[in-house]
């Protein structure tokens, strides 16, 4: 398969349970024909959701090569039976905000199952290779526009794995979707289990997600948490382009100035001789 191909992986809810709004099925469709590159072919779809009786739909819509649909299931018994200590169940968190607070158990294992589901059937595919995008069914349509939005830069390699960029980013990766090489994008297939393992206590991820931290991470405070908000964001920049322009306008003031000049500058030499293996893109208007 040559390496300017393109395969997409798609999985989770057509349309929530006891919803009939197709709406974000559609848009998430549309943000697709938007956003995927002009110059690589898509040359493989595969599908897996929990909506069997949409599968129609999806035939007439994707066409997809390998598809899977299923009736989802309730997975507490499932998470329940593994957890030991039964009161680790009950533990909170100690962070002042996380992205998954109003996500119930059911929803997580949903996304997570139906994930490694249709990385799974990867295997079926007749070619193997390119560029692989994981999303789900409602891309673009859920949680805030930074973080869902799909971007995707032609200038940049294809050997790196890329996820979206959330202020959150202490607490672990956002995976609205991914876009990898194939061998890492076929990984996923393993992250039901890994999601598993975190419920249940067998490995540290929900320790450093909601207690410890990661070894270069820590608590916000709440006016951290506050000013890492988009709008607050977007409005800091608006403070800052009115500023360099008001001592721009007065010549006689130029510390400022030189000062912002040599920090960009700075900022661009640390990134260069810094590169890392794992790449984050934010949404930009």
């Amino acid at each position: 398969m040559a390496v300017d191909e393109f395969t997409l992986v798609l999985s989770g809810h057509l349309c929530e349970p006891q919803m009939a709004d197709m709406r974000p099925f559609w848009n998430g469709f549309i943000e697709l024909q938007r956003k995927l590159p002009k110059d690589k072919p898509l040359r493989q779809i595969i599908a897996h959701s929990w909506n069997p009786e949409l599968a129609h739909l999806v035939r007439k819509v994707y066409a997809p090569l390998i598809e899977c649909h299923e009736h989802e299931g309730c997975f507490y018994p499932e998470v329940i039976s593994q957890i030991e200590p039964r009161e680790r169940f009950k533990r909170k968190s100690d962070r002042q905000q996380y992205t998954w607070k109003s996500a119930s158990v059911q929803s997580v294992l949903a996304n997570a199952r139906s994930r490694s589901r249709a990385a799974e059937l990867m295997d079926g595919l007749p070619l193997k290779g390119g560029q692989v995008l994981v999303t789900y069914w409602d891309l673009g349509q859920t949680g805030s526009t930074q973080l869902s939005k799909f971007i995707f830069d032609e200038s940049l390699p294809n050997g790196y794995l890329y996820l979206p960029y959330l202020p959150d980013v202490d607490e672990g990766y956002a995976d609205a979707w991914v876009l990898a090489p194939w061998p890492e994008a076929r990984k996923f297939g393993r992250f039901e289990a890994f999601v598993l393992d975190a419920l249940a206590g067998r490995n540290g991820y929900l320790n450093l997600f909601s207690r410890d931290g990661w070894p270069r991470a820590r608590v916000k405070s709440y006016f951290e948490v506050w000013r890492a908000k988009p709008f607050v964001q977007y409005f800091q920049k608006l403070v800052l382009s009115f500023l360099k322009q008001f001592f721009i306008e007065r010549q006689e003031i130029r510390f400022p100035i030189e000062f912002y000049e040599d920090l960009q500058h700075q900022c661009s030499i640390f990134l260069s001789d810094h590169p890392s293996q794992l790449r984050t893109l934010s949404y930009r208007d």
